[in-house]
């Protein structure tokens, strides 16, 4: 093996441990308003992977975190809020809100919710929760 084989397979897992660093401190910082990939199981059993929408904005001494559901369907019901800035059209669903490990958050998602957007779901959330 070459030297030059060498030092590339060290950026490699270099890189890789950076990315691993990258992500946990993604998950670590994980606040309200912020997208993610995750993965967790729906009451019915179910394991869903898909964007979700962190709530929540307390340090959990669990690890754990609030999320609403993302999804590419069509609204369903008064509590699905449009959103744009996600890859594709999408809705938050207001009134499906699951807790989860913050192990369970795949990867963080760039995207700025417009303002409106962002009351809209702030406002169905509310309805949802009866406050």
């Amino acid at each position: 093996m070459s030297m030059n084989s060498g030092n590339s397979l060290n950026r490699k897992k270099g890189s890789s441990l950076s990315k691993r660093e990258s992500l946990t401190r993604a998950r670590r910082s994980a606040k309200h308003g912020d997208f993610f990939f995750a993965k967790w199981a729906t009451s019915d059993g179910y394991v869903r992977e898909s964007p979700c929408l962190v709530v929540s904005n307390h340090p959990d001494p669990h690890g754990e975190i609030i999320v609403l559901k993302c999804t590419t369907q069509q609204a369903k019901t008064s509590f699905d809020a449009p959103v744009s800035c996600l890859k594709f059209p999408s809705v938050v669903r207001c009134n499906k809100i699951y807790t989860i490990e913050r192990s369970q958050l795949a990867f963080p998602i760039s995207a700025s919710i417009d303002t409106n957007e962002y009351q809209d779901i702030m406002n169905k959330l509310a309805a949802a929760l009866c406050l």
